[in-house]
Formats: structure tokens, sequence, C-alpha cells
């Protein structure tokens, strides 16, 4: 053999083993998404579970797409266990920033006060100051009955764009809706 037939077998030795597996695991993703699309949960998990799905796909990222699932599925206790399992790994400070987001919002949602006390600690951790004073804001607003941002928040509603006016006008909602202004609550809900 050669030394440019080495050289040859060598860079398609290569090629190959870059962009098969890339190749396969696009087409596991698009597969995972599709199920996800139409609601195939079963199919989802045991193709996301398949040992060709683990070899492609890094334990994280395979599990936050599992707890995506779980979320649709609206399985509370399944939902419970894979946040656990989640915030277990190591990971970066934005990894561990859009988790626990995603967490709080979830406990926000089924009004678990101790469990958004406890992510609320978590995300103080972070030293994020503008994240801890939204979730401090959400968990007053929603979970305490506070009604100390009314101002702010309309203030905010005046110059925020179509996605943000709609959160807003969700939490101003909430907070006429403690204040017991029936009325101005409705006015909101969106």
């Amino acid at each position: 053999m050669t030394k440019q037939h080495f050289i040859l077998l060598i860079i398609i030795f290569t090629v190959l083993c870059l962009v098969i597996p890339k190749g396969i695991k696009h087409y596991k993703f698009k597969q995972l998404l599709s199920c996800l699309n139409q609601n195939d949960f079963e199919k989802f998990f045991s193709l996301a579970d398949s040992r060709l799905t683990k070899l492609l796909f890094q334990p994280y990222n395979l599990e936050y797409l599992k707890l995506n699932a779980l979320l649709m599925k609206q399985d509370a206790k399944a939902i419970d266990t894979q946040f656990d399992k989640l915030l277990r790994f190591k990971l970066t400070k934005i990894q561990k920033a859009d988790l626990l987001s995603k967490a709080f919002s979830y406990y926000l949602k089924t009004t678990n006060k101790q469990k958004c006390q406890s992510l609320l600690k978590e995300i103080q951790l972070l030293d994020d100051p503008s994240l801890t004073k939204e979730a401090q804001k959400m968990y007053a607003i929603i979970l305490e009955g506070n009604t100390n941002y009314i101002q702010e928040t309309e203030e905010k509603l005046k110059t925020a764009n179509k996605e943000e006016k709609t959160y807003l006008s969700y939490l101003l909602a909430i907070q006429y809706k403690n204040l017991k202004d029936k009325q101005k609550s409705k006015e909101l809900k969106v």
C-alpha cells in the first residue's frame, strides 16, 4: 500500500465517521419530533430509550427532550421525576438557568408553592439579578396574591412588543383578580 492510498483511506474513514453519524442523528431527531407532533408518546419514548438514540445524543439533551414530551403529555408525577433527574446533571450556567426557569414556570402554573420556593432559592444562587427579580415578582403575584406591581406592569405594557404584551397583560389580569376587580381582570385576559 502506497502512502497516497493510506492517506486516501484515512480521509475516507474520517469522512464516514463524521458524516454517517450526523445523518443518522438528524434522522433520529426528526423521528422523535414527528412522534411529538403526532402526540405518539408511546413511540416517542420507545425511540428515545433505544440504544442507538442513547449513543447518538448526549444524556442531558435526550432527557430534556423527554421532559418536553412529558410536559405535552401532562404526566405530573413523571414531570416531577424528570425535573429532579435533570437538576442532578452537571450543567452550564445557561442550561441551569433555562431548566430552573422552565421548572419554576411549570410549578407556578400548578400552584405548587413548596416547589416554587425551593426553585426560587436555586435561581437566586445563579447570581442573575434580572432572572431572580422576575421569578420573585411572578411568585409574589401568582402564589401570594400580591398587587404591588400593577403600576410597573402598566408602564412596561405601553412600550412592549406583542409577545411581551401578552405576558404583561396576563400578570396584570392576575393582579386585578387579586384586587377582586373582576371587570379589569376580564378586560386583560388574553
